[in-house]
């Protein structure tokens, strides 16, 4: 029996194998195997230094190394021409095609300029073998697979301290792969690593860059601060071809993000680059576009290219260990549109701002987050003192949206736009369905004076009431640089409230939301979709320029889902 088993099993790795191969784009007309290459073969590579032309550069083969990743081996070289000698790897060439020639005279694609040293004193570089990357498939996951994987069931919970938290000690849900900054200057320097996409950048000021930079670098994405990410001028009619500029477009619009690489292989209208991982998420649904190059900067730790998109010309359809993989030609992925008007209430700037972001539940929110933040800092920084009105509505896939209306005085402007980013980063990554945003709109109006205050005191003339009577109490607070002032309050007691003792809370927004937490934890957990917008607007609706009052005794009651039945 055992003999049985193992000769069946031995057919059917077979067939499998048979199957993948059957399945390759791997040519071996055009294409080296990586147990061919061997060291001391010459060749050269392909990438786009300046402009759109594809220029060649001089490479020869180290050695390969064995396993380096996961049941893969990397090829090194050692690079010369185009001034490599003096910038060493350069972040925007992942994915430029590296050809080798055999001691007969054949030359062919071996693979991807991928991986370098940091603070690197001469240019060796490690090389994709291609004949992993064409098997990186390239069509489309299909929808069935995609609501599969979407799941149906589980539990949702609002944590109300990301919202309650003043900007300047927020714990930001994206900071937990973020607690190192930008990898490349904490990484040693004896690693072999994946070159980072060049993230160039265009219409960030350097505070937004220094508070959003630090979470796209934990994913390997370095921000390259240039100039506008789109110039369809300048990328022209260039095609993405091997050794073209690819740019993965993330951001565009009135700030714009826009990853760029290099073109590896394009077989029939399949197209593969990077020759290491966006992302590293599998099945992707992100634009794909032609480039250009404005310039090389030479860097000490990491040289980098800066660049600009051009045109949107397929589909990035996979992200895995080896690279990049998508189609070219057909419809595009949609983008998800943003207009935020911002204006001064004295009339001194009256500006709407327009984005295209894209549609990623790991990107969406921080780019969401990102462009709102931009839009009220596009002409200038806040005022020191200020006060702020916003209104934003979030529309959401299957009808459902939210809607955030507040005033909050002397804020930052991320500690605003982290309002929308709670409801798109829940929509995109929650138990029950990924739901893509489809519009993002608002205003948002801005005064030169702050409307803060602060309660100072209670006055509470008696502490005896009965039930159905009106309590009536004075709050002492002190506007901002003005005398105190005495505000009168007045709470009716339910007629059906038992004899007690109470106690009289009187606050501001944060601790509101953060005891109704505490005493109230169904209110902020979901169990469905539908449930868990409810949440949102729950949550989204309570106003930061209201004192809430709350009479207080010892919790009893259940709660059924998400209604309160404190009487049983």
């Amino acid at each position: 029996m055992d003999r049985l088993v193992s000769i069946l099993l031995t057919l059917f790795l077979c067939l499998t194998a048979a199957t993948a191969r059957a399945d390759s784009l791997f040519d071996p007309a055009r294409h080296w195997r990586v147990g061919q290459v061997q060291p001391g073969w010459k060749g050269y590579g392909l990438s786009v230094f300046s402009g759109t032309k594809i220029e060649r550069f001089e490479v020869e083969v180290v050695s390969v190394l064995k396993n380096f990743n996961p049941k893969g081996d990397v090829i090194l070289i050692r690079c010369s021409g185009q001034n490599l000698e003096h910038t060493g790897a350069i972040a925007g060439m992942s994915g430029s095609p590296i050809y080798l020639t055999d001691a007969d005279g054949t030359t062919k694609l071996a693979g991807a300029f991928a991986y370098g040293w940091a603070l690197m004193k001469d240019p060796l570089a490690g090389v994709q073998p291609i004949e992993y990357m064409v098997d990186i498939p390239t069509e489309p996951q299909p929808p069935e697979e995609a609501v599969a994987m979407a799941g149906n069931s589980g539990r949702w919970m609002m944590n109300s301290a990301w919202w309650t938290q003043r900007a300047d000690d927020l714990s930001h849900p994206a900071d937990a792969v973020a607690l190192n900054r930008n990898p490349l200057e904490t990484q040693s320097a004896t690693s072999l690593r994946p070159l980072s996409a060049a993230l160039s950048c265009g219409g960030l000021s350097p505070q937004m860059i220094e508070r959003f930079g630090p979470m796209f670098a934990a994913r390997g994405l370095g921000f390259m601060q240039s100039g506008g990410g789109r110039d369809a001028q300048a990328a022209g009619d260039a095609k993405i071809e091997p050794g073209s500029v690819v740019a993965v477009p993330l951001l565009v619009g009135d700030v714009d993000v826009t990853a760029l690489g290099t073109t590896t292989e394009v077989i029939g209208d399949n197209v593969f680059g990077f020759g290491h991982p966006f992302n590293s998420e599998g099945p992707v649904n992100l634009p794909l576009a032609n480039g250009s190059v404005n310039a090389i900067v030479a860097s000490i730790m990491t040289s980098f290219k800066v660049g600009s998109m051009g045109d949107v010309r397929g589909t990035l359809t996979h992200d895995q260990t080896f690279g990049i993989a998508g189609k070219l030609g057909g419809e595009p992925p949609p983008m998800i549109p943003m207009d935020i008007r911002v204006l001064y209430t004295n009339g001194s700037e009256d500006r709407t701002y327009h984005f295209l972001a894209v549609n990623h539940p790991m990107f969406t929110p921080m780019l969401t987050e990102m462009a709102l933040a931009s839009a009220l800092t596009g002409q200038r920084q806040l005022p020191q003192h200020h006060t702020i009105a916003y209104d934003l509505k979030l529309e959401f896939e299957k009808g459902h949206s939210v809607r955030i209306r507040n005033v909050a005085p002397d804020t930052f402007s991320y500690e605003l736009a982290f309002a929308a980013f709670v409801p798109v980063e829940a929509a995109g990554n929650n138990p029950f369905e990924k739901l893509a945003v489809k519009k993002i709109s608002g205003e948002v109006r801005i005064s030169p004076k702050s409307l803060a205050s602060e309660i100072q005191s209670i006055i509470l003339p008696r502490n005896q009431f009965e039930p159905g009577e009106t309590l009536k109490a004075y709050i002492i607070h002190r506007p901002f640089r003005a005398a105190e002032t005495i505000m009168p309050i007045e709470f009716a007691l339910p007629r059906d409230l038992p004899d007690g003792d109470y106690g009289l809370s009187v606050t501001d927004w944060r601790q509101y939301l953060s005891a109704e937490q505490s005493t109230k934890p169904f209110r902020f957990v979901a169990e469905n979709v539908d449930q868990m917008f409810e949440v949102l607007n729950d949550v989204m609706a309570v106003q930061q320029n209201a004192v809430y009052i709350r009479l207080m005794r010892q919790a009893d009651g259940v709660a059924v889902g998400r209604t309160a039945m404190p009487h049983l």
